[in-house]
């Protein structure tokens, strides 16, 4: 069996978490308060790398769990993947099963379809409801006789969505205005993060409707925010340049149309910030780890791109140590788009470009990147498998029982692992770190203050 290769990453990665995104989580802790349900949505295709534990915190933050005071509770959360059609559905199940295991319950959802809009609207007022049935304030316009209508933005159930850059935010809430009100955008929606710059006002979703309690729904949009650190070490470095990769679907249409100084707008993380030949082979180390595992073959490769399968990868597969290929393979691509400089020198930049413009318009199939236990072979599969040539031949049989159970064990087991990391780790930044020494000191230094005014106010 090949030995798993690793990826040279650059010494330096880049992080994304500018001032708009700041003041917008600041926004967020405010109006927060007043949600009734919190939509966090996430991208099927990065179940780890796309959860932002910002979130989280803040929700704890303003809820504590141990709080004594007869305040609001917690407003319910709902964690939607978005863009399901674009990851790998076989493992759906397994990551409801490992999520539950820690306490959260997700959904997964395509903005596209009606279907799984109406499923999603009618969980998100189902919880909204009885969010607001547990604050007895906001449920003051209704009696004993029966539901009154409300068409008041105070008296309307309240859902916050928030995530990374571009998840689909926007996406999903101009499907729910669609599916709960038939009425057009009231979002706009751009294929590059950092588009919704601010919070945006309240949009009904839905009409009063006896589902939620004769009121009126409403939801307002959030930029999407960046973790502040992304961590250091090549795990963070692969989240950050999965995050760069991923994106919003590209059409055929779009894919004619697009100039290639435009491409590098098109991600969930700047792009600008990351150097397109080292995307290109990251997306290329990628590859190699997909295609070299059953049912698929590396020759796949070559075949969906059109391009002459003139490079060798089986030995750069079986040997970690031989290094990637990438300029001669951007070279086969740029013949192949005739991305040629003057003399016949092929144009890698181009040829980056065109290669990420096809991953993210879906050539290569619905595809997980974050590895989840698809591509783990070295885990001790169920009893009934006697050597691993036998789990081998049988896992490429598509939706065995067999299959679907480990791979769950194995899902569970990863999910369970990233859990309890980022449960007592938080990736900081040494300048983060030292102004949280500050505020400590400034808080122990505002606390004598106080306790001397107050003693000689007492004198």
């Amino acid at each position: 069996m090949a030995t798993r290769r690793a990826f040279n990453f650059p010494l330096s990665v880049p992080s994304w978490h500018i001032g708009h995104m700041a003041k917008a989580l600041r926004e967020m802790n405010q109006r927060i308060k007043d949600t009734d349900v919190v939509i966090e949505a996430r991208d099927a295709r990065l179940p780890l790398s796309s959860i932002n534990p910002a979130f989280e915190d803040m929700l704890l933050q303003n809820f504590p769990v141990n709080q004594t005071q007869s305040t609001r509770p917690m407003p319910h959360r709902l964690i939607v993947y978005n863009k399901k059609d674009l990851a790998d559905q076989k493992l759906e199940q397994p990551l409801r099963e490992a999520f539950a295991r820690n306490g959260q319950s997700i959904l997964f959802t395509n903005s596209r379809v009606d279907k799984d809009i109406s499923n999603l609207l009618r969980q998100a007022i189902e919880l909204a409801r009885s969010g607001a049935e547990r604050h007895p304030s906001s449920m003051s316009n209704s009696n004993r006789s029966g539901p009154k209508i409300s068409d008041s933005i105070d008296q309307g159930l309240k859902i916050m969505v928030c995530g990374m850059p571009n998840v689909g935010k926007s996406s999903l809430l101009n499907a729910l205005r669609r599916v709960g009100c038939h009425k057009g955008k009231a979002a706009s929606e751009a294929p590059m993060p950092g588009h919704t710059r601010s919070l945006g006002g309240m949009v009904k979703i839905s009409e009063p409707s006896q589902l939620s309690a004769g009121k009126p729904v409403y939801i307002f949009d959030t930029p999407g925010i960046m973790p502040v650190f992304l961590g250091r070490g090549d795990e963070a470095a692969a989240r950050a340049f999965k995050i760069a990769l991923t994106g919003r679907r590209i059409s055929p249409w779009m894919m004619r149309k697009t100039r290639a100084n435009e491409l590098f707008l098109i991600a969930g993380s700047k792009d600008s910030l990351f150097d397109s030949f080292d995307l290109s082979a990251y997306l290329l180390h990628l590859l190699l780890i997909r295609y070299s595992r059953p049912p698929h073959t590396l020759s796949e490769i070559f075949n969906i791109l059109s391009i002459q399968a003139s490079i060798d990868l089986e030995p750069i597969v079986s040997d970690p140590k031989i290094p990637l290929p990438t300029e001669d393979f951007l070279e086969l691509i740029a013949r192949r788009i005739k991305a040629l400089e003057q003399g016949g020198i092929p144009n890698l930049d181009s040829a980056s470009q065109w290669l990420l413009k096809c991953f993210r318009a879906g050539r290569f199939g619905q595809w997980t990147l974050d590895d989840v236990g698809q591509y783990s072979r070295n885990l001790l599969p169920p009893k009934k498998f006697q050597s691993e040539s036998d789990f081998t031949q049988d896992i490429s049989t598509q939706h065995t029982i067999d299959e679907i159970k480990f791979r769950s064990l194995v899902t569970t087991k990863i999910v369970s692992d990233w859990f309890l990391l980022s449960a007592h780790v938080r990736p900081q930044s040494r300048t983060a770190i030292k102004m949280a020494e500050r505020r400590k000191v400034k808080s122990v230094q505002r606390s004598i203050s106080l306790s001397q005014l107050k003693k000689r106010k007492d004198k």
